[in-house]
């Protein structure tokens, strides 16, 4: 019986953009719940804000954002995280893999074709 075929994307960096990605999500969702917390403080505080409710709806739509990009940068790292690394060489395929949170990570060797 024939082995089926692995196709291996021929665009590796993909992985390294999904890192920029989900960096690029957390750094923003760090920076929502900061500006988050300062709006929420101003309206608090400063005397000069005539309707701290429009603040503070402000800054809950803000940090629900923040949620969001934290969610997404969670989702996706939990996806990269299911293929770690990936080591080429003429006859064999490297996969090093973490399945969740079964623990310890998995090794698989996949045999190709010469």
């Amino acid at each position: 019986m024939e082995q089926p075929r692995l196709t291996i994307p021929a665009d590796v960096p993909a992985a390294l953009r999904a890192k920029r990605h989900i960096a690029d999500l957390d750094r923003r969702a760090r920076e929502g719940h900061v500006l988050a917390r300062r709006i929420l403080d101003l309206a608090a505080s400063d005397p000069r804000v005539d309707d701290p409710a429009k603040l503070i709806r402000l800054a809950r739509i803000i940090e629900r954002t923040a949620e969001n990009h934290a969610r997404q940068a969670r989702h996706l790292a939990n996806q990269l995280a299911e293929i770690n690394t990936v080591f080429f060489d003429n006859t064999s395929l490297y996969l090093a893999c973490n399945f969740g949170q079964i623990k310890p990570r998995c090794n698989l060797f996949i045999k190709l074709r010469p």
